[in-house]
């Protein structure tokens, strides 16, 4: 399973077009990128 280093969390979330685009995973459910980004702050 590829894991996403801190520093690509980052990337991500400083890249508005790119977060929109991403899917998260975890436990191989789909998390809303919502959630990512409210458990990032």
């Amino acid at each position: 399973m590829n894991m996403t280093t801190e520093w690509e969390l980052s990337q991500i979330l400083n890249n508005k077009t790119l977060l929109n685009n991403t899917k998260f995973y975890k436990m191989g459910i789909q998390v809303p990128t919502k959630t990512v980004i409210n458990a990032a702050k």
